[in-house]
């Protein structure tokens, strides 16, 4: 099952995705107030220590520079993507 909620603005600001009655992924969406993506947080099952799955604490976290209206940086934890 998926889920996705839109703001008044017709922009996706969370979604999740259920499998037998557990979460798999849940994210949040960020924008600026001219309407651009600029963030992304994503939790996803990951199994703990003592061998418990569930969403995992700590989000996968992207970021969104824009020029304008134009995609310039997508940066997460291990990469940054520019465009010039």
């Amino acid at each position: 099952e998926r889920t996705h909620h839109y703001d008044s603005q017709h922009r996706l600001v969370f979604y999740t995705r259920i499998q037998h009655g557990e979460p798999q992924v849940e994210s949040r969406y960020l924008y600026d107030p001219l309407g651009r993506r600029t963030g992304k947080r994503v939790w996803r099952r990951v199994r703990d220590l003592t061998g418990w799955m569930s969403l995992s604490r700590k989000p996968e976290v992207t970021w969104y520079g824009w020029d304008g209206d134009r995609l310039t940086t997508i940066q997460t934890q291990q990469s940054r993507i520019q465009t010039v």
